[in-house]
């Protein structure tokens, strides 16, 4: 326990305390140096006026302090709610990200079995083609015989086809040609009528001006 004497206002007193001298020391110039501000500021006063007034002066500091501190800690508080809000939220999103890639490692091996579900019907596709393949080829020995009759009348319309589709073709490139046409003269009127746009526009600015040069001349007129 520490023990020192201090002056005060020019009064010594014996400070004892749990605290060292040198606290005890800082702690009784800080009251002398309000008692000592008090009474610059008014000479008249006694010593245990300006003894009463520096106290309760330092009672409002230690009240502001203290509320200052509540406020702080109320804050401190309130972040540190919001804290661990943040990682409850944070946890959350590391747990949905988590389930999201296990879905997609899911998603990954279902396509994957369906890959290899897909060659192993591509394969059996592949064999049943070429089964089909083989007896397509033997129905078109066994009907060959029958098909020579009828490979004639097949040309005929084929040729018939053909000369429809040329002819389908040529009309088509007129068509096209002819919408050619068309565009060029209509974007030929547009920049005509813009043209003429202009110049009607250039004619009522030239109408404005000269009638705005005129009006003195008629002002004057009209007075006499």
């Amino acid at each position: 326990m520490g023990s020192v004497t201090v002056r005060i206002n020019g009064i010594d007193y014996n400070l004892k305390g749990k605290d060292d001298e040198e606290y005890l020391n800082y702690i009784a110039n800080y009251v002398d140096e309000k008692v000592k501000e008090i009474l610059s500021k008014n000479n008249k006063l006694s010593s245990v006026a300006a003894t009463a007034l520096a106290a309760i002066n330092i009672s409002d500091e230690l009240f502001k302090v203290n509320n200052d501190y509540n406020d702080l800690l109320g804050n401190f508080e309130r972040l540190q709610k919001e804290n661990d809000e943040l990682k409850q939220r944070l946890e959350d999103i590391e747990r949905k990200e988590d389930e999201e890639k296990e879905e997609y490692a899911s998603m990954m091996q279902a396509i994957e079995d369906l890959k290899l579900e897909k060659l192993s019907l591509e394969g059996k596709n592949s064999s049943l083609l070429e089964a089909l393949n083989s007896k397509s080829d033997e129905l078109e020995q066994l009907k060959n015989g029958e098909l020579d009759e009828d490979k004639e009348d097949l040309s005929e319309q084929i040729t018939e086809l053909e000369v429809a589709a040329k002819k389908l073709l040529e009309e088509n490139n007129s068509l096209k040609l002819v919408n050619r046409e068309i565009k060029f003269e209509l974007q030929s009127s547009k920049y005509k009528v813009m043209d003429l746009e202009k110049k009607y526009l250039d004619s009522q600015i030239k109408l404005a001006t000269e009638i705005r040069k005129r009006e003195p001349y008629l002002k004057l007129k009209d007075n006499k």
